[in-house]
């Protein structure tokens, strides 16, 4: 389930996530995800983050596991992004 904690387009996007069906997502049992979008020379900057991993109270080894997962989910998604504010720009 996913909440949305916080919305201040263009430059701020901020949900908080968890994969167990049914619960509501919160501090303690989701990560948070911020996408912050900065003004940088000629272009923008993409600041993202993804926190709560040890809140969740996982055990060394499930976090790390859980972690990893996450960073090559976003290495697969971050990149298309950039298409995808380029085609969003020529609109």
């Amino acid at each position: 389930m996913l909440i949305v904690v916080e919305a201040d387009p263009p430059r701020r996007f901020a949900f908080r996530w968890v994969a167990d069906d049914g619960e509501t997502a919160g501090p303690g049992n989701s990560l948070l995800v911020t996408f912050e979008l900065v003004l940088a020379g000629n272009g923008t900057l993409l600041r993202f983050t993804e926190t709560g991993f040890r809140e969740r109270g996982w055990q060394a080894a499930t976090l790390e596991e859980a972690y990893q997962d996450h960073v090559h989910g976003w290495e697969h998604f971050l990149p298309r992004l950039v298409d995808y504010a380029a085609r969003a720009a020529t609109r």
